[in-house]
């Protein structure tokens, strides 16, 4: 019972403090966003052995973080519809990604675009659909 009732307060506070670190790094200016990926693109070069940058890289690293933030978050909501209702998830989950691209409009040089939203919430149902697969795999041994 103290187990369930620690994953109550948790999974929220988890959930509050990874969308206000996904909300922050929207909130930073092009260039600094563009210098972070700029660096991961220098560790996938050495580590690919690559002498120049793929056209392609820079983009995919900036797609893949927006479905790793997403899916991370997912992950959080998904074992939170646990505890609580499922609404929820709906309700509150899918706008972060809507308003993590609006709160782009605040940051120097950076704009929204539609085609992350659709990433964030592909990244997001991924991570809640990886924990409820879990929670079905575990009940099915269970049984």
């Amino acid at each position: 019972m103290k187990r369930n009732r620690f994953w109550r307060v948790a999974l929220p506070i988890g959930i509050a403090l990874w969308t206000a670190f996904i909300w922050s790094r929207s909130l930073m200016s092009a260039a600094a966003s563009s210098a972070d990926s700029s660096r991961v693109a220098a560790l996938l070069m050495n580590l690919f052995g690559w002498e120049t940058q793929p056209e392609w890289l820079i983009f995919a690293i900036r797609k893949t973080a927006h479905f790793a933030e997403f899916a991370i978050l997912g992950l959080l909501w998904g074992g939170c519809s646990r505890t609580y209702s499922r609404r929820w998830l709906w309700l509150c989950g899918l706008p972060v990604g809507a308003i993590d691209e609006c709160l782009q409009f605040l940051a120097p040089g950076r704009a929204p675009m539609l085609m992350d939203v659709g990433i964030d919430t592909a990244g997001l149902l991924c991570g809640v659909a990886t924990v409820w697969f879990f929670v079905w795999i575990r009940r099915k041994k269970i049984k």
